[in-house]
């Protein structure tokens, strides 16, 4: 609490540390809700859409029904129209996606044979001249659900755009700031125009651009801090899901490797992933920039870590775990301290993908100047239960390890899980 209220620079990095993950657990809790939202939306017929829009009100069951009749009669009078066309196969084979999105319509125009298409669904629009004004708000509502694409992507791209785009501000505000503290002089204030000009104009553009800005200030160690490739994938999908509508263009691809005319359709797991991703990420920077601003801060800043760590990975949340223990490792200042971190960024990697992709370094970490707990904590990560479990009872009755550790350090999951601690822990 002193390092902290020492004074308002540290009092803000604080803060802003605590609500990095504040946003993005909370953008994360509502990806279930989404999905569950999205789903009641898309499985109401289209009926009852109709029936439960304002233009319902004031129509008696019978013209309802009447209007429904019309809707689907021209629906199918649609259908029948473009089932009759012939399409030209050379045509539709030689076309290229970035055609395609260059020309959409032009490319349908091409296609079929638009007036033919009109004059043979045109009988059945004729017939909704006949609607009233309120009639045709009830048609159109049944015909938006009829017709429409499923909701819960839409909500989801929302809903990935939203936590990826949280990094930015946070990024222009912290590179202000810095950029304030290097030379006060310069400005008035923090609320300088011209600084905010200057701060604004470094981070425009993509997460390199950031880097670069970082880097420029003198920050240091923000390029182990930080994935920025995986950001920087990140950031050109969001940017492919705003300004192209989801759809990956020659630029996109260039960047990514992903197929020009792919669309982007992130499954719940996906945008998960992502939001764990950037608050990580965010917690990244801010702890950067806390470390510039103060020094002597690295070991408020890596002990601070550790109940995210181990409530992310018991949530499962393994990318945000393993960023936020890479964060832990840089500034732990003590060796005990980078011991434990090095094992949870292992554990949350265990999680994520396998055990095998932590062998090789584990089977490289010299534990021999540390505590002997840590030489348990080895065999248990290559698998070596045995050896491991012979220790941790020794441990256990040398008092080094309690029964509150088998409970609540994530190392002992697994090995809870498969009920190779009843007896440990009954005791």
């Amino acid at each position: 609490m002193n390092v902290i209220a020492g004074s308002a620079v540290s009092w803000e990095m604080a803060v802003r540390l605590g609500q990095s993950l504040e946003i993005t657990d909370a953008l994360w809790d509502l990806v279930p809700v989404v999905v569950t939202a999205g789903e009641r939306v898309d499985e109401r017929s289209a009926t009852q859409a109709a029936d439960q829009s304002t233009a319902a009100r004031g129509l008696d069951s019978d013209s309802r029904a009447r209007v429904r009749t019309l809707g689907d009669a021209y629906i199918a009078a649609m259908d029948t129209a473009f089932a009759g066309q012939h399409l030209d196969e050379n045509a539709l084979a030689s076309l290229t996606a970035a055609e395609v999105m260059a020309d959409p319509f032009g490319t349908v125009g091409a296609l079929i044979d638009m007036p033919a298409y009109v004059e043979q669904a045109l009988p059945a629009a004729a017939a909704l001249t006949t609607l009233s004004p309120r009639e045709m708000l009830y048609l159109r509502a049944y015909l938006r659900q009829a017709i429409a694409s499923p909701r819960t992507p839409l909500l989801l791209r929302a809903l990935f755009v939203t936590a990826v785009g949280t990094a930015e501000p946070l990024i222009t505000r912290l590179v202000r700031l810095l950029t304030y503290h290097a030379a006060p002089d310069a400005y008035s204030s923090l609320s300088d125009p011209k600084l905010d000009q200057e701060a604004r104009a470094a981070c425009f553009g993509p997460p390199a651009k950031w880097r670069e800005a970082l880097e420029a200030l003198g920050v240091s160690g923000i390029s182990e801090l930080v994935d920025w490739a995986a950001l920087g994938r990140l950031w050109e999908d969001r940017n492919v899901i705003i300004h192209r509508g989801g759809v990956v263009d020659a630029r996109h691809s260039a960047m990514t490797g992903a197929d020009p005319g792919t669309v982007l359709l992130p499954p719940p797991e996906d945008v998960q992933a992502a939001i764990d991703q950037i608050g990580a990420v965010r917690y990244a920077l801010v702890a950067a920039a806390w470390a510039h601003l103060t020094p002597g801060a690295g070991g408020t800043i890596a002990e601070g870590a550790t109940l995210p760590i181990w409530d992310s990975l018991r949530a499962r949340r393994w990318r945000q775990a393993e960023g936020l223990a890479r964060i832990q490792v840089a500034f732990a200042t003590e060796p005990e301290v980078a011991a434990t971190s090095a094992v949870n960024r292992w554990l949350a990697i265990e999680m994520g993908r396998g055990a095998e992709a932590i062998r090789g370094e584990v089977r490289r970490w010299d534990v021999s100047g540390l505590p002997a707990k840590f030489q348990m904590v080895r065999h248990l990560l290559l698998r070596e239960d045995a050896a491991g479990i012979l220790m941790l009872r020794q441990l256990i009755a040398g008092g080094t390890l309690t029964q509150a550790d088998l409970i609540e350090w994530p190392l002992f999951t697994r090995l809870h899980d498969e009920g190779q601690l009843g007896d440990l822990i009954s005791q």
